[in-house]
């Protein structure tokens, strides 16, 4: 959503009808709904490497960082960086799209804002590439009624393909919330703090 709505500030005609279709928000609406979303969650930001720690943080972790990168030849309206460092507060970053070199400093951005998760950005070279827009979302949080390691055993699970293979799968016997429809059934396993 907020990556959308990052390129929703920028984009016109029928891009821009697109997005905001699929947003649900248009204009100062959607920036104002996305600028609530970003600050209920800066509630729970932290330092995006303890993801790689023993034992998951006691409070849940989100960490989203957005970043505008821009080619060294490319031109841009002065306006809409403003409002994407000011609504969305991406940084901007002048690098070389076109190279293997250039491309790097956006890998070091994700392993970053990722705790190490994701080594590396999608984005390949490319001498046509002009603006990238960088959006990471970090979650880490306890489940509400953990799982006990030594309760985990091989269980049936259905491939996409009808065919079925033995999975290690997690067990636990507990009260949640739960749906079926034609074909799907889910439940909803609640992390600490209401997540």
């Amino acid at each position: 959503v907020v990556a959308l709505s990052m390129l929703a500030e920028g984009a016109r005609g029928d891009t821009a009808l697109a997005l905001d279709d699929a947003l649900g928000a248009s204009g100062q609406d959607r920036t104002d709904a996305v600028n609530a979303l970003l600050a209920s969650l800066a509630a729970y930001d932290g330092d995006p490497a303890q993801v790689r720690a023993e034992e998951l943080p006691e409070k849940p972790l989100v960490h989203v960082a957005n970043q505008v990168v821009l080619d060294d030849e490319a031109e841009v309206h002065e306006p809409y960086l403003e409002t994407l460092a000011t609504g969305y507060g991406a940084g901007v970053l002048h690098t070389d799209l076109g190279t293997s070199s250039g491309i790097a400093p956006l890998s070091e951005w994700v392993r970053f804002h990722t705790g190490g998760l994701v080594e590396e950005s999608a984005v390949e070279p490319d001498a046509d590439l002009r603006l990238v827009l960088q959006n990471a979302v970090l979650f880490a949080a306890r489940w509400e009624a953990p799982f006990d390691e030594g309760d985990t055993a091989p269980s049936p699970f259905t491939l996409a393909g009808g065919e079925v293979a033995d999975v290690e799968s997690l067990r636990l016997t507990e009260s949640w919330a739960y749906a079926e429809d034609d074909g799907w059934r889910a439940v909803r396993l609640p992390y600490v703090e209401g997540f």
